[in-house]
């Protein structure tokens, strides 16, 4: 017999794909956006703790790390923001990917589980909970109306470990606003602890426990037991419809704060010479508690950790390509921040990682000689790491490298001559739902657009601007030039991101002229990318964006075997893939506007 809860929940996600399906994206979630976002300021990280040396110090020669940047930067997968890289307490290498830098916090996504498992083996320790305590007791009110019998064995190891059995996932979050009566009240795909099923709404409970029996909210709870003696302050950690830190994801770290966290499990829960975390939970918590579906770089599972197939070794683990890698066996921890396609611990950077890591060659237990030449080489390539790579660009041969030698040579003067061509036009552009902020980030935010309705452009000598109405709001972008890029502070409703800009010129097939303008978000793995094509009075404007968020629709959706899918030619797939693809990389078309694009808007 269907439970009429299971009916309901099959009809609200009936209802919620077929929004995704029409474009419908502002009332894709059961409840009403609320700003959370604050602006993040920069961390200055005044108490250092690591001290800084050369490769060869800690036994690493300098050309193995250089190799290691070199062939992340060539791996068109991978698109790296940082590299923090500690071996014995030392920070031998970092390096961050212009425009991202060391000062601004990062989104975390799933590492922020490990933190969350953190915070259960503090709340055990002071006698808050037990791994045996029912979910059931801890929430009453929701149990009376559950309708399995298998919510009576479900408890805390079940939620750390991922082996809950729970249905209800990421996706069903979208659909109702109370996940606590949602998660108990759903059904089972299987008997809690009999199999591994990775679902974020585990963390979530998890956080939802330590709220209720602490009476704290998370932040509060972990501020002086964690976060305090790390030196890790204002901490910012997204919150649920209930005001509930969502556990599973909504973290934002600096990667230095990251390389403080692996260095903590390194050292068995002590930092400063305090006992911060009980050994006995680090020792738990990276264990193999459950075989996972997975591949080789991630193939059992422990209280929030993913292994990592070097002995010893485990992994905390973000969307988009976020790693904490704790290497005991060498002593080594690394932390890697990225806007990559991948949802869960798989791909290229991985490999990559696993690689480097695995090099009989590499390692040695004894300092080296220093060789000042490769650490000069070394220190010179982390000083000219890029995010900016040619598979963003239209492919247009050798008409892109004679366009930018012009634009440097014009420039130094005056403006080049396509920049004299469209300076100050502003354009009227036609009816839609699009934004400037990147779709993976309205629809992770509920923060949607009215949509965008005039665009004015403004080239100078040493840079441009673009200013972009949705609604009433308008949004002034100081966008560099030739890689260079310029950064401003932009509010979406009340949520405010930091962005940096840079643009090229190009010519594409139809010798029709293209500007492209990257606009990264530097504190998310987000890239926006606009690519503005002239022609005559009119104006074409393609909307992109890295992580693509067609690769993440699809991996979800696989992942929670919403589809079933069989290969790339099957009608149904082709026929989704051509609609998401309108839907997230949407073309627009603009007229030339006469009237002062200033005088009729309202600044913000």
């Amino acid at each position: 017999m269907i439970h009429i809860n299971n009916i309901f929940k099959q009809f609200k996600f009936a209802d919620f794909f077929l929004k995704l399906y029409r474009g419908d994206l502002r009332n894709l979630t059961a409840y009403k956006f609320q700003p959370q976002k604050p602006i993040f300021y920069p961390v200055k990280n005044s108490n250092m703790i690591f001290k800084r040396c050369s490769p060869e110090h800690q036994g690493i020669n300098s050309k193995h790390i250089e190799q290691l940047y070199k062939t992340l930067i060539n791996n068109k997968y991978s698109n790296t923001h940082s590299i923090l890289i500690l071996r014995n307490n030392y920070i031998i290498s970092e390096g961050y990917f212009k425009p991202y830098n060391k000062e601004y916090r990062h989104f975390l996504y799933s590492i922020s589980k490990t933190v969350v498992g953190l915070a259960v083996g503090i709340a055990i320790n002071e006698g808050y909970l037990s791994l045996d305590d029912k979910v059931k007791d801890i929430f009453p009110e929701h149990s009376i109306k559950a309708n399995n019998p298998n919510i009576n064995d479900l408890n805390i190891y079940h939620l750390l470990t991922m082996t809950s059995g729970i249905s209800f996932n990421e996706i069903g979050s979208i659909t109702t606003e109370n996940w606590i009566k949602s998660f108990i009240e759903s059904d089972f795909l299987f008997k809690p602890g009999q199999n591994f099923n990775y679902n974020s709404m585990n963390t979530y409970i998890l956080s939802a426990i330590i709220c209720k029996k602490t009476g704290m909210s998370l932040v509060e709870f972990l501020t002086p037991r964690l976060f305090e003696p790390l030196g890790i302050k204002d901490v910012f950690w997204e919150k649920c419809p209930l005001n509930i830190e969502k556990g599973g994801w909504g973290l934002s770290l600096t990667s230095y704060e990251l390389a403080k966290l692996g260095q903590l499990f390194l050292q068995n829960g002590v930092w400063n010479g305090q006992q911060i975390i009980p050994k006995i939970w680090i020792d738990d918590s990276v264990k193999h508690h459950v075989k996972t579906d997975f591949n080789m770089l991630c193939e059992f599972y422990g209280y929030q950790i993913w292994s990592f197939p070097i002995e010893g070794a485990y992994q905390f683990n973000g969307m988009f390509g976020q790693y904490v890698l704790v290497i005991p066996k060498h002593n080594m921890v690394i932390v890697v921040t990225s806007g990559n396609s991948n949802i869960f611990p798989e791909g290229s950077t991985l490999e990559i990682l696993y690689k480097f890591l695995t090099d009989n060659k590499l390692f040695t237990n004894n300092s080296l000689l220093q060789n000042i030449r490769s650490y000069k080489r070394l220190i010179n390539t982390t000083k000219h790491l890029s995010t900016l790579k040619k598979s963003y660009y239209i492919p247009d041969g050798h008409i892109y490298k004679i366009i930018n030698v012009l634009q440097k040579i014009y420039s130094s003067k005056n403006l080049y001559p396509q920049e004299l061509k469209y300076n100050n036009n502003s354009y009227k552009i036609n009816k839609n739902n699009e934004s400037i902020l990147p779709v993976i980030l309205q629809c992770t935010h509920n923060n949607f657009s009215e949509g965008i309705n005039k665009i004015y452009l403004s080239f100078n000598e040493s840079s441009y601007n673009i200013k972009v109405t949705e609604g009433n709001m308008v949004y002034s972008i100081s966008v560099g030039k030739h890689d260079e890029y310029l950064y401003n502070t932009l509010n979406f409703n009340g949520e405010y991101y930091k962005v940096s800009s840079t643009s090229m010129w190009t010519i594409n097939e139809n010798d029709e002229d293209v500007l492209k303008i990257f606009i990264s978000f530097i504190e998310t793995p987000n890239t926006r990318i606009l690519t503005f094509i002239f022609s005559q009075n009119n104006i074409t404007i393609k909307l992109s964006e890295t992580p693509s968020p067609i690769d993440s629709i699809y991996k979800i959706f696989k992942f929670n075997k919403i589809f079933k899918f069989r290969n790339t030619s099957n009608f149904s797939e082709n026929i989704l893939n051509e609609r998401f693809s309108k839907i997230v990389f949407p073309t627009l078309y603009g007229t030339l506007y006469k009237t002062n694009f200033t005088s009729d808007v309202i600044k913000h």
